[in-house]
């Protein structure tokens, strides 16, 4: 959900300044511990529904620009969430689940 198109738009950045901002992180910070774990998402081709990131979550809204706990970020982007929102491949309507959505938040 951190890497959902609507969490990334709420924090004010898309996927392609993620993406370029992962290949810069791995340039810069080889010996950072968590470099293999970023470097693996990097080989997965950035496939940001399928990877799983947690080792990297918290590095991830730095790269974002967003100085806020990655568990805030997504918790209000969630909240902005309506009747009209992306339910694109990447949004968190598809990421949450059509039920979740129309259950928990009246989302239909």
């Amino acid at each position: 959900m951190l890497l959902a198109d609507d969490t990334l738009a709420f924090a004010g950045t898309d996927w392609d300044a993620v993406v370029k901002g992962c290949d810069q992180w791995l340039t810069t910070f080889r010996d950072h511990p968590r470099f293999p774990e970023m470097e693996k998402f990097e080989q997965s081709k950035f496939d940001r529904f399928n990877t799983d990131i947690k080792s990297v979550r918290n590095i991830l809204p730095a790269i974002m620009g967003v100085e806020k706990p990655w568990e805030v970020l997504v918790g209000q982007a969630i909240a902005t969430l309506n009747n009209q929102s992306e339910r694109g491949a990447n949004s968190l309507y598809c990421y949450l689940g059509t039920k979740l959505c129309a259950e928990l938040l009246g989302i239909r």
